[in-house]
């Protein structure tokens, strides 16, 4: 009897292979890839590499049934400070080559400052009429500046304006 045969390298694909976040400090993101393994010989284990506290998986490991099917890793991005940061997350195992998908998040503290923290007006003064000019600019803002304030008895105070764009806010 003679057999023949082809054999099958085990191979990893991941897609996609890399991953980019954006996001502001304090947040956090989450974004997905696939595993998928054919012809694997055991289970894939998954090390995620430079990531910090910043960055986390929710795998370490896929069993060779699973990976055979395909696979979702989800990769979560908590920025503690601003700036950009890499890591990578190697996928090996199984009798294949190990792969790896990269990650590289950048993030941003919004900042928003005004000229002055209050504004006093003398109770005493009755009939007064004017107008005080405060001074509001943001930077990496993402959203809009809501403006309010605390009304006296009177309800005498009144903002011109309650929203400021993050462009306004940039000028």
């Amino acid at each position: 009897v003679t057999l023949s045969g082809t054999a099958v390298k085990p191979e990893i694909t991941v897609s996609p292979a890399s991953l980019s976040f954006s996001a502001n400090v304090g947040d956090t993101i989450t974004k997905t890839f696939t595993v998928k393994g054919t012809g694997l010989t055991g289970n894939l284990t998954l090390t995620l590499n430079d990531g910090g506290t910043i960055y986390s998986i929710d795998k370490t490991a896929i069993s060779w049934r699973v990976a055979n099917s395909g696979a979702t890793v989800t990769v979560t991005y908590s920025p503690t400070e601003g700036g950009t940061s890499n890591a990578s997350v190697t996928i090996s195992g199984g009798g294949a080559d190990a792969k790896t998908v990269y990650l590289s998040g950048t993030a941003v503290k919004p900042e928003i400052t005004t000229d002055v923290t209050s504004v006093a007006i003398d109770p005493t003064y009755t009939g007064y009429e004017g107008s005080r000019t405060i001074l509001v600019t943001g930077t990496d803002l993402v959203g809009n500046i809501e403006l309010s304030y605390k009304r006296d008895r009177t309800n005498s105070f009144a903002l011109s304006k309650y929203t400021i764009t993050p462009e306004e806010a940039a000028k």
